[in-house]
Order: C-alpha cells, then sequence, then structure tokens
C-alpha cells in the first residue's frame, strides 16, 4: 500500500516504476486507489523471485519529487538436493548429497526421513552427509527422502518437496555370501588397505599393500576426480614399498569425490568418498549503493561460485574495516553515519568460509568494490527542484514497506 497526501480525487495520477519484470525498460504500473482510502493506493507486481533486489520507484502528476526504495523478496521454497547417493560403509549406511541447483536464499538446514520416519530435522547447512546410527540388514529394502529448507522473514521453515530428494537401497541377503566367498577365495596374494589425506595443491591417496613382495604389486586408483574418469597408477616409495600415493590436482572446493583402489593378485577393491573442504569463494555479486535518509546502503547479491556454504560477509570502506560478521542471510547494509556531499567512497565487500581448521577463506575484495560520489552542488539542485514541485503532492516514503509485503503476501 502506498499514502499520497494533498492531492484531492480524482485529479490523482501516480505510477510506480520496476525492474521486477522480464521488460528491461522496467515496467510501469497505475496506483489504484481505494474508494474507502482516498490517500491510500497499490500497484501489483506477480511472480516476484525470491532473495531477488528490487526497485520501486513513484511518481505523480503535479510534482517532480520521485521515491525509490530497494527492498529484497522474502527466501523461497529450495530445489531439491542434487547428486543423492546411499553407500553401505562398515556395516552401515551413509547418506551424500549435494546443494539444490535453486537455493531460493542460504540454505538453512536440511531434513532427512527413512521409510516415512523422520531421522533428523537439523541436519547443518554445511554438512552433505549423514550416516546412519544402526547397521543395515541385508534384504531390507530402504526409501530416504532429503529436503533443504530456508526461513522466510516470518521463521517459517519452506523445504523441497520431498518427492524431488528420495533415494533408495536394497541388497539382497545372497550379494552377502556371494561377495565373501569371492574375496577369501582371491585375496590370498594382496590385502589391501586406503587413506586420503588432503595436500595444498590437491588430494594424495596414500594405499597401503600388505602381503604383495615388490616389484610384483600393481595397483591402480580409478576417481571421478577427473573428467574422464581416468585410472591413476600407484607410485610405490622404494624405502616403504607397501607404502604408495597417486595426487588428483585441481579439485575443486565443497565437492564429493571418489576414490578406488585395484591391485592385480586380487579382486577386492576399496572405495572411499571423500568431500573436500570449503575454497574461497567469488565475489558478491550486484553490488549497488543508494543514498536514503542521508545514508548510504549497500546492497549485494550471493556469489555465483560460492565453493561452500558461506559463512559471512566482510565490508572494508576507504580502506578501513568497517564490519566483519555480517550474516551470510544478509544482504544490505547501512552505513552508520551520514554521507558527507562531494566526499568519494569507495567500498570492498568480500564473501567469507570457514573451512575445517576453522581459518577463514574470503573472496577478492578488488573483485568485489563499488565507488560511490555526489557533488556538493548536487545538494542545492536537488532540494531546490524539490521545494518548488512538491507543493501538490507529498508522497509519502513510508508506503512501500507496506506496498512490498502486500505483494508477497499476494504470492
Amino acid at each position: 500500500m502506498l499514502e499520497v497526501t494533498d492531492c484531492p480525487l480524482p485529479s490523482c495520477k501516480c505510477e510506480v516504476r520496476s525492474n521486477a519484470t522480464d521488460d528491461d525498460n522496467n515496467d510501469v504500473r497505475s496506483v489504484k486507489f481505494l474508494e474507502e482510502a482516498s490517500g491510500s493506493g497499490y500497484a501489483s507486481f506477480n511472480d516476484l523471485q525470491p532473495n531477488t533486489l528490487y526497485s520501486f520507484t513513484l511518481t505523480c502528476v503535479g510534482t517532480n519529487e520521485t521515491i525509490t526504495r530497494d527492498i529484497r523478496s522474502t527466501n523461497g521454497r529450495p530445489s531439491a538436493p542434487q547428486n543423492i547417493t546411499v553407500k553401505l560403509n562398515s556395516k552401515r549406511l551413509t547418506l551424500f548429497w549435494s546443494s539444490p541447483l535453486k537455493p531460493a536464499g542460504p540454505i538453512h538446514n536440511y531434513k532427512l526421513a527413512m521409510d516415512q520416519q523422520v531421522l533428523t530435522y537439523n541436519i547443518s547447512n554445511r554438512q552433505f552427509s549423514y550416516t546412519m546410527t544402526e547397521d543395515y540388514v541385508y534384504g531390507r529394502k530402504h526409501v530416504f527422502y532429503l529436503q533443504a529448507c530456508n526461513l522466510d522473514y516470518q521463521n517459517m521453515p519452506l523445504c523441497s518437496d520431498r518427492k524431488d530428494g528420495n533415494t533408495m537401497f536394497f541388497m539382497p541377503m545372497a550379494t552377502t555370501s556371494i561377495q565373501e566367498t569371492n574375496t577369501q577365495e582371491n585375496a590370498s596374494c594382496v590385502k589391501l588397505s586406503i587413506e586420503i589425506s588432503i595436500c595444498n595443491n590437491g588430494k594424495s591417496v596414500r594405499t597401503d599393500v600388505i602381503e604383495c613382495p615388490p616389484p610384483s604389486c600393481q595397483c591402480e586408483v580409478k576417481s571421478n576426480a577427473t573428467s574422464n574418469d581416468k585410472i591413476h597408477p600407484v607410485v610405490f616409495f622404494e624405502e616403504t614399498p607397501n607404502i604408495s600415493y597417486v595426487l588428483f590436482h585441481n579439485l575443486q572446493p565443497n565437492t564429493l569425490y571418489s576414490f578406488t583402489l585395484t591391485c592385480a593378485g586380487t579382486n577386492e577393491t576399496i572405495t572411499r568418498y571423500i568431500r573436500t573442504d570449503y575454497g574461497i569463494p567469488s565475489s558478491p555479486k550486484n553490488i549497488t549503493v543508494k543514498l536514503n535518509s542521508q545514508r548510504l546502503t549497500l546492497f549485494w547479491s550471493s556469489p555465483i561460485q560460492p565453493a561452500g556454504p558461506i559463512y559471512n560477509y566482510k565490508l572494508t570502506i576507504d580502506a578501513k574495516l568497517t564490519i566483519n560478521n555480517i550474516p551470510n542471510n544478509q544482504f544490505s547494509y547501512t552505513i552508520t553515519e551520514d554521507f558527507i556531499y562531494g566526499e568519494r567512497y569507495l567500498f570492498y565487500l568480500q564473501a567469507c568460509n570457514i573451512n575445517r581448521q576453522n581459518q577463514s577463506e574470503c573472496s577478492n575484495p578488488n573483485d568485489g568494490n563499488a565507488t560511490f560520489f555526489m557533488p556538493m552542488t548536487t545538494i542545492s539542485t536537488q532540494e531546490t527542484s524539490t521545494q518548488e514541485n512538491v507543493s501538490c503532492i507529498l508522497c509519502s516514503s513510508k508506503f512501500f514497506l507496506i506496498l512490498i509485503f502486500c505483494f508477497l503476501l499476494l504470492n
């Protein structure tokens, strides 16, 4: 809703221009005034995207004054988590997944159900695997439902459709005896174990192979860490012939990879799954600065390449750190001091992750900078034109707060 005063109906004619439509020229909507409240009117914008920054500008006939408000729509319902898989390791099932393709906001948590029974409501947004607390029973079929959830402005959960995030696991009882028989018959030469450790420039897969006299040992590791599933030969150390390694470089951050070890002389294979650590995200997108009520407000949107669930944002103004703990679900920040006309302000905004060593990994400040400058001559010009043209209509600055929430409720 909006309030327009000192303008007798039906002479009032107002319109709202916004970037809330697909029209590159910014669609204009006429304000419809309510009969029972002559000073109140509305304009509707449908199909707004969740967690998106929109601008709304009000103009009326009889005045050159305009009022613009920028507001971010509330978080929406995310799509289902991607790449959901179930693996049996050490008698227990582990569920793996990756972030939703359309998060519709910063994911708050994940919710997991098995066979219509909820296992947990509060899997962290930084967690991408979950291990069952009980051993798997062979011959039993389990159906898993994994949902990604956001919280809207009313602190209400909005979760993905459970049917879009389901997967099934089943292993017949007969498989157990067959696998055990084959392993015992063919594992007389080589026994395998695999250990995965993280290096600075990639991933080192360390393998321990026993009861296989060198140089007859021939082993290899296959992984999805390369685009063509290339097989990498295992390199053994001369001083420790049963210890070996394989290096995989240029791995992507926050990505689930599999590593499978095989050796000549045995049909046994060992597979391990590991998710790489969070990395340095790209800079926040769509950084803009607006002057409202004598104070500057910075607006932005999430990075294109988050390299993990963003932990916080960090803002520096004119090479001076202003605030380093802006929450990951906040996409605007208002400066606490009034803007001084004629001064130039340079903003540096960074997106940050926290890795497993509890170290902060932030985007390059030079990739997320914005400048704001308004000369002193602008003050008198703006004030003069405003005073000369506002005799007919005073457009209340309060209208947009109510207006946008009406839009969101209608949608």
